[in-house]
């Protein structure tokens, strides 16, 4: 009804959304078709904060949340008619892991995805595996991101007293690189990061002399099932036959999610090996009481 009565829309969100609303349901049809509703289409702003307050909605009760509605997500925080990078609204973010070094990140806080990428935002699962990695000797001489985003953790590798001779942080979207590009420079450790173009399921172009990948490191990049096949195939390809590991922190959503991924670890000779369940990313970096659990999975060569 908000949708077809303009004057409803001066209803809070929070008082429209008091009940539990579905994936499927007429509302969410609404939200992502705007000729739906005709003249009495919501505005943009309006539809963000509805469709801000589902997904968080949505995380609590453990339900997949559609991939198009994502897409209509972003459309309403950037300008009208625009496909451009440059609309989307970006500042930067400070991460104190300790007091004394803060990781600093340019992205879009409010961002889910665009361009159907959604690594213009920080999510916890990477706040909670910088966490776990700080608390531990690193021990890894070469280290590689998968899916890497903003580059928090990569470049929080880089960041330690003793950092590691390379950090490659790779992802398939160029402008998700570039902006991780920015996060480099922004963190003065361009000595020790590059970035990579890299599409899961291929070999990792590299140089022939160069040593094996000694840790391998990746958060929430298990959220989408059908890219989960081309990832295990990505981490088989990295592990076998390597005395090396991987660290992959997944939010926990969709249990279903995270059984095709640790089926297809399986299938591919890979163990799975659960370290840690938290949402915990230490005392300086706050996470909702409501945001989901994040699995900590180590993946080694069986």
């Amino acid at each position: 009804m908000h949708f077809l009565f303009p004057f409803l829309q001066q209803i809070p969100v929070n008082q429209f959304l008091r009940y539990d609303i579905e994936p499927s349901s007429d509302v969410v049809r609404l939200l992502l078709d705007e000729g739906a509703a005709g003249d009495n289409s919501p505005p943009k702003r309006y539809r963000y904060s509805l469709a801000k307050r589902l997904v968080a909605q949505w995380e609590r009760r453990g339900l997949e949340i559609p991939e198009e509605f994502y897409e209509k997500y972003a459309a309403c925080l950037l300008e009208s008619g625009s496909d451009s990078n440059d609309d989307v609204q970006t500042t930067v973010v400070s991460y104190f892991v300790t007091r004394e070094t803060p990781i600093r990140s340019i992205e879009a806080p409010n961002l889910i995805a665009f361009n159907g990428g959604t690594g213009y935002r920080t999510w916890e699962a990477a706040l909670v595996l910088v966490h776990y990695l700080h608390d531990r000797e690193l021990d890894a001489t070469r280290v590689l991101e998968l899916g890497c985003g903003t580059g928090i953790i990569g470049i929080s590798c880089a960041l330690r007293a003793r950092p590691p001779e390379q950090v490659v942080l790779t992802d398939i979207d160029g402008d998700v690189l570039a902006v991780c590009a920015k996060n480099i420079a922004l963190n003065d450790v361009a000595d020790v990061c590059t970035i990579q173009p890299y599409a899961w399921g291929e070999p990792l172009e590299s140089p022939l002399d160069a040593p094996p990948f000694d840790l391998i490191v990746g958060a929430d990049i298990t959220y989408d099932p059908t890219l989960v096949p081309l990832l295990v195939r990505s981490l088989s390809l990295l592990l076998k036959n390597q005395n090396n590991k991987a660290l992959i922190a997944c939010t926990k959503r969709n249990p279903d999610t995270l059984k095709v991924f640790e089926d297809e670890c399986a299938g591919q000779q890979l163990a799975c090996t659960v370290l840690e369940t938290t949402r915990y990313a230490g005392d300086l970096i706050w996470i909702s009481d409501d945001a989901p659990d994040v699995v900590i999975y180590a993946i080694t060569s069986v």
